[in-house]
This record gives structure tokens, C-alpha cells and sequence, in this order.
């Protein structure tokens, strides 16, 4: 209990592991890695709720760009079976207000989005106080003269849902006109992970983490952060389970990859509290919430599938059903056995519906597909499973974006060490690939070399 670790790392997601990868491969061993859950992880988690053919990821589902992609690298290597995702419009079965979208419709809406994307570029190069989209949104449709409720108005805005507010967990209120974009992407398509037996994110967590088994100290919630020491750095925790104390943790440097939301919540004290541009970027930066309510017709023949197999997502603009789910994902395309559908909430609608039980959730989703197939044709699921991510002590949130209120800097501010033994990392932290499992992956292994380089730089001490 009197040792003194080269470095604890706080945390067992991608990040934390990504940390720990990278001491090892410094030999560096001296290590512990603190997880409040018991896995490894963090909101990489994959359900066989519904049987091992159908796996559902709760958290982080597919693997955004595959060309150089750390992710799509070990899913290669650990041979995880996966799926290349397009999500084009090709790909997307749509329906208005009950009706198919045709191609016609599809055209004039993409020449909205197209009409709104060129306005609001210029807004953004423009030297303007920040705002947000859905003020941006506004002055566009004023300005083309779109009555507010109009079929061009919610046209225009069911586009934008589905391509910034599903894909930055925020509603276009909170986003920055500034900065909502400034990430990066990588090239290629997207990859699914949840398909077939021995599919999804679990399996590339479980693989990585194999030969560092011995790091993780589970089921083990830092309460403190003390590092008034400048020989080191002292961790209060306490069982996850019971809540009962446990022996203070003493390392040289340590490594913060606790989610953003966290981080927000003040549930970890640091003492002496941390720099001001580092309060500030926690404040600025936002934290988005998606959740999925999963459907399972277990046991449903091919010939009783009411949704068609071969689209990836299954949407639905529905003007006058503000209650609906309107957008679905179908692992039937890419895997036949499967007989799933997982809708996605947003912001939020997802907030209000965390306070609701799966049976109300699921009728929800179920009434969102009647509207499309019709009353007969959709029959209850045999099975749910509904995510409450916010209400996960230990998230707090799904991923971050770029709040109104933040700067083009609040990444690196997040980021930066502290007192250059305290270093954080996790996809709030990456300026090129936030709300990504890469970013976080990335953020660790820099995080890593970081400690590396300074533990070369101490005097030496005894571990004892």
C-alpha cells in the first residue's frame, strides 16, 4: 500500500486502454488502470441480449472511416466480423408523413440542404459573434420566405436532423455556427460492428486489452484527485459496489480519461482545483446525448420481415408526430439471420424519454413503424432493450461537441497537462477526431507517450 506506480491511468475505455498499450510498449510496467464499472470498455459495450446472431452495441456502433483507422485495424487483426456501412440515400428507405419519399421529393431536398449549407458556410466565414444553427436555420427560412410548419420548412429541417443533429447527438440550439465542424474525418466508409456471432465492439475491447489483464483494478470509483505533493500524485477511491474505501493509490503521473459529462458533474474532486482554462473548457465544451431503443422479433420467418432487408436505415418525416422516432437502423442488410431494428434518440427528446420505462419507450418505437407499415402489419417485439446513457453515473452523456459557448481552443485546453504530471485523454480531448472511439484511442496513446517523456525527465526515486 506504500508503493509509489510509475502511472495510474483512470479510466478502461478506449482511451485508458489506448494509455496503457502505449506504456507497455515503453516498458513501462510499473501501472495500475482504475475502472469504476466492472469491464473494460467504458461506452464500448456490446449486448447478446437478444442471442448470440443478434448483438447490439449500446454505445459506440460503427467505426467512422476505415483507410488508416487504429479501430478498423484491430477489428482486422482480431479477424471481428464487421460490415462496410455507406449510409447513402441509396441505402435509405424514407417515408413522409405515411408516404414513400419519391425521387422527385428526394431531389428537391437535397437541393434544400444544398440552398442552406451554401448560406450557412458563408455565415461562418463571416466576422460575426457565434451562434447557434437553429438560429442560422431561421434567418435562412426567413429569408427564403419558408412559412415556419411549411412541407419546405420541415423538409429542410428533417435533412438537417438526420445529418448534423443524429450525427452530433445536439439540437442545432446548442450547436456553434463557428465550430460545430471543425473536426476531421478519415477517409473510406464507415464500418458496423454488430453482425453475426462474435460481432461488435466488445470483441475488439475484450482482444486489446487481453495482455494487459493484470493493469485493471475494476469496480474501483476515484473520488479525489490530490496532488498538492509534488513527489506524487494520491487517488481517494472507494468500491464501486459497496461504496466502502479503499487504500489511497500513489503514482508519479497519472492519466484522466474520465468522459466529458463527468467531468461536468464535479463528482471527482481535485485538490488543488484545477487551472481555470481547463474549468472553462469543461464548462464550454458540450456534452451530447443519443440513445437507442433496440426491437428483437425473435424467431420472425424472412417471409413475415415487414421492413425491407436490404436498406440500411429506415426514416421517417412525420410533420404532425413530434413523439416519433423517426430514424431506424436495420442489421438485416447486412446480416440476413438478424431481426432486429434500433431506433436513435436525440438530445432532448432522448432526455425526456430516459425518465420513461422500456415498455412505454418501446411503444413509442413500435407507433413510429406502424405509422409507416401500417397498424397490421407491425407486431409487438419479442424482446427491448433501451439505453439511458445520461443516467449512467460513470458517461453522464454519449460524446461532446462543439457548444455555442465553446472556442476553437477548448479541446487543446481540455487536453493539456496539469502541473505536468496529471495528462487527460478520451474523445472530448482530440481537436481532429472528438465523439469518434479512433479519437479516443489516439488520445490515450498520446497520453502515453506524454508520461513516457516525463517520467524520463524526474530524478529517479524508490518505488518504495
Amino acid at each position: 500500500s506504500n508503493s509509489i506506480l510509475d502511472a495510474v491511468i483512470i479510466g478502461a475505455g478506449w482511451a485508458g486502454l489506448g494509455a496503457a498499450q502505449s506504456l507497455k510498449q515503453h516498458g513501462i510496467d510499473n501501472v495500475l488502470v482504475v475502472e469504476a464499472r466492472n469491464y473494460v470498455g467504458g461506452r464500448s459495450i456490446t449486448s447478446h441480449h437478444f442471442g448470440p446472431d443478434n448483438p447490439v452495441d449500446l454505445g459506440s456502433s460503427w467505426i467512422h472511416g476505415v483507410h488508416r483507422n487504429p479501430i478498423q485495424e484491430l477489428v482486422k487483426r482480431y479477424d471481428v466480423p464487421f460490415a462496410h456501412a455507406e449510409g447513402e440515400w441509396k441505402d435509405t428507405a424514407a417515408w413522409y408523413d405515411g408516404e414513400p419519399i419519391t425521387s422527385g421529393k428526394r431531389r428537391e431536398m437535397k437541393k434544400l440542404r444544398k440552398g442552406f449549407m451554401k448560406y450557412m458556410r458563408r455565415r461562418q466565414k463571416n466576422n460575426e459573434p457565434d451562434t447557434s444553427l437553429e438560429s442560422v436555420v431561421e434567418d435562412y427560412c426567413r429569408a427564403k420566405e419558408m412559412e415556419p410548419g411549411s412541407d419546405e420548412d420541415h423538409a429542410l429541417r428533417w435533412m438537417l436532423d438526420a445529418e448534423i443533429v443524429q450525427e452530433y447527438a445536439a439540437e442545432l440550439n446548442d450547436l456553434s455556427l463557428k465550430y460545430w465542424d471543425i473536426d476531421d474525418e478519415l477517409s473510406g466508409d464507415d464500418s458496423y460492428l454488430a453482425v453475426g456471432n462474435g460481432g461488435g465492439y466488445s470483441s475488439v475491447v475484450e482482444s486489446y486489452a487481453a495482455d494487459i489483464k493484470a493493469k485493471f483494478r475494476l469496480q474501483t470509483k476515484v473520488t479525489k484527485v490530490d496532488y498538492c505533493d509534488a513527489n506524487c500524485i494520491t487517488l481517494n477511491c472507494e468500491d464501486a459496489s459497496t461504496g466502502e474505501k479503499c487504500e489511497p493509490i500513489r503514482a508519479k503521473c497519472a492519466i484522466l480519461t474520465l468522459p466529458l459529462g463527468v467531468l461536468k458533474t464535479e463528482s471527482v474532486a481535485f485538490v488543488p482545483e484545477l487551472p481555470k482554462a481547463k474549468r472553462e473548457a469543461i464548462c464550454a465544451l458540450g456534452n451530447g446525448l443519443m440513445n437507442k431503443v433496440a426491437l428483437c422479433w425473435e424467431g420472425m420467418e424472412e417471409m413475415d420481415v415487414f421492413w425491407p432487408m436490404d436498406k440500411e436505415w429506415i426514416l421517417h418525416l412525420a410533420p404532425n408526430r413530434t413523439d416519433l422516432i423517426t430514424e431506424f437502423y436495420n442489421p438485416c442488410s447486412f446480416d440476413s439471420k438478424q431481426r432486429v431494428l434500433i431506433g436513435f434518440i436525440i438530445g432532448e427528446a432522448a432526455r425526456r424519454m430516459e425518465a420513461m420505462d422500456d415498455a412505454k419507450i418501446a411503444d413509442r418505437a413500435v407507433q413510429s413503424l406502424r405509422s409507416i407499415f401500417g397498424e397490421n402489419m407491425v407486431p409487438l417485439p419479442n424482446k427491448v432493450l433501451v439505453t439511458r446513457w445520461e443516467a449512467d453515473e460513470y458517461a453522464r452523456g454519449s460524446y461532446s461537441f462543439q457548444k455555442v459557448s465553446s472556442l476553437e481552443h477548448s479541446r487543446r485546453d481540455l487536453a493539456r497537462p496539469v502541473d505536468g504530471r496529471i495528462f487527460f485523454a478520451g474523445e472530448a480531448t482530440d481537436q481532429k477526431f472528438p465523439a469518434t472511439t479512433h479519437g479516443a484511442l489516439l488520445s490515450g496513446k498520446r497520453a502515453g507517450r506524454a508520461v513516457v517523456s516525463q517520467l524520463k525527465s524526474m530524478p529517479s526515486m524508490p518505488s518504495k
